[in-house]
């Protein structure tokens, strides 16, 4: 190579390093400025509190207060009473905003507290900080998409968003953890039985092997073979037949699986719920008013489940059902595994169950007609 074109090379190169090292500049210089402009937008952005050690937090709602505490392992708690099981959610929310909670917008007091909603207000938050130093948070009226907020005894009012409020606006009861009923289907299930005062019925599931029979598709198919294939089709259809196992119900030994009344009952059964929390720890004479002292029904189911170790084990779970609550167009309740709880649970959800175990199984009309059939076969025969 000429000396020429050595240093034509070496001058693009240089060229080259330089454009390069220019580039890498400009891009730290943006990424810089950036940085800068995204730290001045969020140094704009004004700050009601930024607590990151709370352990304490106390919902008022009017004449309300509901205080929750944080355990050892960061699950939040009642502070009246342990034992009650609190779906932590709301609290864990709102314990969570103390952490960077950020208005809208912020400005001092230039008129009446009562201008906001804030001279008297509901709602408020109390945070304790591991210290226990408190941080009381006003929540006054709103405006627009946003509420009023301040800090007791400030000077500065905020505009913040709807979820401080939502929040300090449910119950104890609202905040609770349902229980759960057992997941149930008749694969599982042994038997289940209803009562209601002197009347009591009891259903059996079992294994029936039942024949799978062919579809029309196949028949067709094989009605077309050819005279050659005739003597493997004979062979064929003296084998044994497919079968599979199929759960039925039974009464008194009676196989009563395809009658309504046991379809509705096996779709209750595997799909019963509370949907709220009506009583926690009641008193005798609350849970009369509930109706549960004398229920009106009670369904209790005996399934197959496992152990620790994976071994099959029976379980028993009883549902205690007591009165009927018109506004709620629903039922008190309790399981035996929560005993400290009443539920509610819609009527329409046990509406089989509670016709069973009050007049018994009602069979469908055309059964019904063959057992009269039936009935006057016999007499027509003595």
């Amino acid at each position: 190579m000429s000396k020429k074109k050595q240093k034509q090379l070496t001058i693009m190169v240089v060229i080259v390093a330089a454009l390069a090292a220019i580039l890498v500049v400009a891009i730290q210089l943006n990424n810089w400025n950036t940085a800068r402009q995204e730290a001045a937008e969020d140094a704009a952005i004004p700050r009601v509190l930024t607590l990151d050690d709370v352990t304490g937090v106390t919902f008022v709602n009017g004449d309300s207060s509901l205080e929750f505490l944080l355990n050892d392992d960061d699950e939040w708690y009642w502070a009246d009473d342990e034992d009650f099981l609190l779906d932590d959610t709301a609290v864990a929310t709102v314990a969570g905003l103390a952490e960077d909670f950020q208005a809208n917008a912020s400005f001092e007091i230039v008129d009446d507290l009562s201008a906001y909603g804030l001279e008297d207000p509901d709602l408020s938050v109390i945070y304790t900080t591991e210290d226990g130093d408190t941080y009381t948070l006003l929540v006054g009226g709103t405006t627009g998409d946003y509420y009023y907020a301040m800090l007791e005894d400030g000077d500065t009012i905020y505009t913040i968003e709807d979820t401080l409020a939502t929040n300090l606006g449910y119950d104890l009861y609202y905040m609770a953890d349902l229980a759960d009923y057992p997941t149930l289907s008749s694969d599982i299930i042994q038997d289940v039985t209803l009562t209601s005062g002197d009347s009591e019925i009891t259903f059996t599931i079992g294994e029936v092997e039942v024949e799978v029979s062919d579809d029309e598709d196949e028949d067709a198919d094989s009605s077309a073979e050819s005279d050659s294939s005739a003597e493997s089709d004979a062979s064929s259809s003296s084998s044994e037949p497919e079968t599979e196992i199929e759960y039925h119900w039974f009464l008194d030994g009676e196989d009563v699986t395809d009658q309504s009344q046991i379809t509705s009952l096996n779709t209750e059964v595997d799909s019963i719920s509370m949907y709220s929390l009506a009583a926690f720890k009641p008193t005798d004479e609350a849970l009369e008013v509930y109706g549960l002292t004398e229920p009106t029904m009670t369904l209790t189911v005996r399934y197959t489940d496992e152990d620790d170790d994976g071994d099959a084990i029976t379980v028993t779970s009883v549902l205690t059902v007591g009165g009927y609550n018109e506004d709620e167009d629903a039922y008190y309740c309790t399981l035996d595994t929560n005993p400290n709880e009443v539920y509610l649970i819609s009527a329409s959800g046990i509406e089989t169950s509670l016709e069973l175990a009050a007049n018994g199984l009602t069979y469908d009309s055309e059964d019904a007609d063959a057992e009269d059939t039936d009935a006057d076969t016999s007499t027509d025969s003595e």
